[in-house]
């Protein structure tokens, strides 16, 4: 039949039709809750530099933990690849 006008991935509803069902499914709400819908998608879906810096940090960070931790338990262990493991 053709591709969505929006997503260009999935076919038509119908011959007649612009968008595939999921499409069609946006635009309904699109119409129900109007502004709200955009709002709701900058708050939840897009970042601004400020959080996406603390993304950074804080990943970064629970990195640096992860390999602290596993630092410590080879000190505690004592093991290294020429021991086995008890």
């Amino acid at each position: 039949m053709g591709l969505c006008y929006f997503c260009e991935k999935n076919d038509r509803e119908c011959y007649t039709g612009y968008y595939c069902n999921e499409c069609k499914k946006l635009q309904r709400i699109l119409k129900l809750y109007g502004d709200d819908v955009y709002k709701t998608n900058d708050t939840v879906f897009i970042r601004n530099s400020k959080q996406q810096q603390y993304k950074i940090d804080t990943m970064n960070i629970k990195a640096h933990i992860k390999v602290d931790e596993l630092d410590e338990k080879q000190d505690k262990d004592g093991y290294n690849l020429r021991n086995k493991r008890p």
